[in-house]
């Protein structure tokens, strides 16, 4: 074999199967090392250019209160294995999103939102716009913060963290910081 060759499997359905598992076992071993985990599952494609989408209709029809949306059907059928694959991981380090609770059945039953008017969730066809993301977001949030509540995110103490990496909190004040910090800096501008 060659050393720079990579195997592929001679299907696209191989491929991606084979995707999938070194992605889990990749899950797998940051769950055995310890790490806590925050599943994102796959976000609902649109299938068509959103914003593209949106304009044509309305420079054909003249109709600027357009809704898009897809069939949530279609993306639980061509999500189903990866779905299917994340389901079955099993850990309580593994905290899980699904962005298809945020996008889909929210305006319409049954149907994952494009856009509504001038909201458009996506930029492209199937890459979350900042509205888009506003609607996910939250959701990761809790769950991080379930991890770790907010609070403790901030601003941890100098020996919390030093402990953490196994060494011992320095007991450098504030001004001899500074003098480090701008020695670096003088460095990497010379």
């Amino acid at each position: 074999m060659h050393p720079f060759r990579l195997d592929v499997p001679s299907s696209s359905s191989a491929y991606s199967s084979r995707m999938l598992e070194v992605f889990l076992d990749g899950v797998r071993s940051y769950l055995a090392a310890g790490f806590k985990v925050v599943l994102v599952y796959p976000t609902p494609e649109a299938g068509w250019n959103v914003p593209e989408r949106l304009a044509k209709l309305a420079f054909y029809d003249g109709r600027s209160d357009v809704s898009l949306s897809t069939d949530a059907r279609a993306y639980a059928r061509r999500n189903h294995p990866v779905v299917e694959a994340f389901d079955s991981l099993a850990d309580e380090n593994l905290y899980r999103v699904r962005p298809d609770e945020s996008l889909c059945d929210r305006a319409e039953r049954g149907r994952c939102v494009n856009a509504i008017g001038d909201r458009v969730f996506y930029y492209d066809d199937d890459h979350l716009s900042n509205a888009g993301a506003a609607l996910v977001v939250p959701s990761i949030v809790d769950q991080v913060t379930a991890i770790r509540p907010l609070h403790r995110l901030r601003h941890p103490p100098a020996d919390a963290v030093a402990a953490r990496r196994g060494r011992q909190a320095p007991a450098a004040s504030a001004s001899s910081r500074f003098r480090s910090r701008r020695r670096r800096w003088r460095i990497g501008s010379a």
